[in-house]
Order: C-alpha cells, then sequence, then structure tokens
C-alpha cells in the first residue's frame, strides 16, 4: 500500500511531513481519506463516544425566553461558519467555482446512496483536492458534528476506501463531494452538503438555527477492522439501541409494531422521497416510561450525529411529540439477524434497512416539519419582506 494512504488512514496522525501531502489529486488517482488528527475524531475504536442528546435549558425552537438564541448556538453556527470560509479560501477559482450554488439550486435537494458511477455527483470531489484541503473539510464536518457524528462518518468513509484498496474500481474517498450554498461570509442564510456512497449529509444554517436533515447513513459490511483504527463499527448503536427496544417490548405491542413480514429492498424515504409515508406501528404513548427512555435512545443515535448544542435543540422538540411517534419494525428482533425499522412522527422520520442481509445497513434521518430548514428558509423570508 502507498505509504501517504497509511499515513492518511492513521487515527492520531494524520498528517505527514513531506509537501506531498499538499499536491492535488484527480478522481482517477489514488484516493485519501480524511484525517484523524483532529481531537474531535480521534478515537480507535467505534462506540467508545455515545451519541446522546443532553436537554439543553432552551425552549423548543431553540429561543431562550427573551426570543433570542441562546449563546451556545451563535458559538456554534460562528465554528461552522468560520471552518467553511476557511475552506473556501483555500481553493483555486476552478476549485471555488465548482463547490459554490446558488442557495436554491436544486443541487442542495439532490444526493444519493449509490456509488457516483451510477449516480454521478455535482461539487468538488475529494479527488480533485489536496491533502491540505480535505483536512479543512475535516475542519468542518468536525464543527457541524458531534464527536462521535465526525467518527462515524469518516469511518465510513474509510470503509469504503478499504474497498478500493481491496480493488473496488467504484468505491473509494477519492468521490466524496462538497457543495456549499449561498455566501456564508454574507448570507445569514447558507449550507453546505457531503455527499457519496453510503453518506449523505445535509446542513442548512438559518440564522443561529442549524439542521442536517435530511441525511443518509450506510455501511457495508457493518464490522471492518482497519491497521490502525482498529474495529469500525459506525453504525453500531443504530443496531444495539434498537435491539434493546424490540426485545423490551411485550407481545400485544410487537403485534402493533410490526408492518409486516417482507423487508423493503430498500429505504422508503431515501433520496428521492416526496412525503406521503403513512405513519404507522405503535404509538409513543402505549409505551411505558422505560420503553419511551429506550426509544428516546435509539432517536440519539441518529439525531446525536449533529453538533450537540443543536442535536439537544431537536431532543427536545421529538420529545414533546413522542407521544404521536410510532415505532414500526419488520424481521428479527436478535442479534446477527436482518430487520427493517422506522421511526416515525409529526417532527421526525428515521428509517434503518438491512439491505441484502444484516452486513449491509441503510439509514435515513428526515424531519418532515422542517426538512432543508425549508419552514425555518420560509418564515425568514417572510420576516425579511
Amino acid at each position: 500500500m502507498n505509504v501517504l494512504i497509511l499515513a492518511l488512514l492513521s487515527c492520531g496522525q494524520a498528517r505527514t511531513e513531506s509537501g506531498s501531502t499538499d499536491s492535488a489529486q484527480t478522481p482517477g488517482a489514488t484516493s485519501t481519506v480524511p484525517s484523524s488528527g483532529s481531537g474531535t475524531t480521534g478515537a480507535t475504536t467505534s462506540g467508545t463516544t455515545p451519541k446522546t442528546a443532553t436537554p439543553p435549558t432552551t425552549t423548543t425552537s431553540g429561543k431562550t425566553t427573551s426570543g433570542k438564541t441562546s449563546d451556545t448556538q451563535a458559538a456554534a453556527v460562528a465554528e461552522m461558519t468560520a471552518a467553511v470560509l476557511e475552506l473556501l479560501a483555500a481553493l483555486d477559482k476552478e476549485q471555488h467555482d465548482a463547490v459554490s450554488f446558488a442557495m436554491d439550486d436544486p443541487e442542495r435537494q439532490t444526493w444519493s446512496n449509490l456509488p457516483v458511477f451510477f449516480t454521478p455527483r455535482e461539487g468538488l470531489s475529494f479527488g480533485e483536492m489536496s491533502q491540505a484541503q480535505i483536512d479543512l473539510v475535516e475542519a468542518l464536518l468536525a464543527a457541524s458534528l458531534s464527536t462521535g457524528g465526525a467518527r462515524s462518518a469518516l469511518e465510513i468513509i474509510a470503509v469504503d476506501e478499504l474497498a478500493a484498496q481491496s480493488g473496488s474500481t467504484q468505491l473509494g474517498s477519492a468521490y466524496y463531494h462538497v457543495g456549499v450554498f449561498g455566501d456564508p461570509q454574507v448570507d445569514s442564510s447558507w449550507g453546505w452538503q457531503l455527499d457519496g456512497h453510503h453518506l449523505a449529509l445535509n446542513f442548512t444554517v438559518v440564522g443561529d438555527d442549524v439542521t442536517m436533515a435530511p441525511s443518509l447513513w450506510g455501511v457495508q459490511p457493518m464490522v471492518s477492522t482497519h491497521a490502525t483504527r482498529g474495529e469500525m463499527v459506525p453504525l453500531r448503536d443504530e443496531v444495539d439501541r434498537a435491539l434493546d427496544l424490540i426485545s423490551a417490548l411485550d407481545k400485544e405491542q410487537l403485534a402493533v409494531a410490526t408492518l409486516g413480514t417482507h423487508l423493503p429492498p430498500d429505504l422508503l424515504a431515501g433520496p428521492d422521497y416526496e412525503g406521503g409515508l403513512a405513519i404507522e406501528g405503535l404509538p409513543g404513548s402505549a409505551l411505558s416510561a422505560d420503553q419511551q427512555g429506550l426509544l428516546l435512545s435509539l432517536i440519539d443515535a441518529y439525531i446525536g450525529d449533529q453538533a450537540d448544542v443543536f442535536a439537544a435543540l431537536r431532543r427536545v422538540e421529538i420529545e414533546a411529540e413522542l407521544a404521536d411517534t410510532h415505532l414500526g419494525w419488520i424481521g428479527d428482533m436478535t442479534e446477527g439477524g436482518a430487520f427493517y425499522y422506522r421511526i416515525h412522527g409529526p417532527n421526525v422520520l428515521i428509517e434503518f434497512d438491512h439491505v441484502e442481509g444484516p452486513d449491509h445497513i441503510h439509514s435515513v434521518v428526515r424531519d418532515p416539519a422542517n426538512d432543508y430548514g425549508l419552514d425555518w428558509l420560509k418564515w425568514h423570508r417572510a420576516v425579511a419582506h
């Protein structure tokens, strides 16, 4: 294996000292993986940082009782903004043009779970960046996600890179694309997207509010062993906590939660979803307090990927509607089995699907009330005018 790639895949020693890390790559060149040198993504074993959203002291809208957003929110947005501006400043004109889109460009709502050879992406790919520029994307991820979320994202990319190193010509870190929407320098509303195989993250900033809905997380195989990262299981919590919840239901509850006998071939609310999926299954109101806690813990596994302050706000929003949030299940209920589940309520839609067996996972997180921050943007534009 190329010495440079070994260094880039290392956890805690991502950069080599030679200037070769700054040489730009083309999409067809040997691909690189975002480093793990920052303190936010340095864990070597998956699952060491549980994804849990701690309830904030603000209201469900993210506002304090005075009607203003919290200082913590403002600081988190400032960190994201500084990170994206540093990335943009490091790009040449051709790269800047490739990565930049208008806020209302259709690309903002265009993403896929498939490899780039099946679904070409727009934006700027890792393969078109230098390692120094990829490091800045990693810094932007660290500012946008929690510690656990950033680790999971980088592990998903690393799993794809392992497939490339094993001979796949359709996978690899070179094919993950970045897009920036609007002008973060002057606009109070902007967004950014990371789009590639098994990972599609859509961040929308509106004032001091941030959403990452919709987002897609997948992996194959579920467990990988890496020479320097160790065991990588980026979606461990999404499996383990689901099994904890389903095993806590009684026979009558299971009967209501069961949606069928055959797993869907893929996500029903995936990239091309336009709404219309019925809310069905077992409502939160039919759960005991302990069972509701397990449901919230499972939801935390997903919303806890976002930066802590915004994950906490989402938890308060979802918990307020928990009685009307339904759990649906299809398939096995034991470790090692294949299953599908859906958590669907007024302001959350989570799907998990074992595709072609328990070693291949697709999952998606949506906000039916505010995907892509559209509800916030509508209000923001109304107030501005």
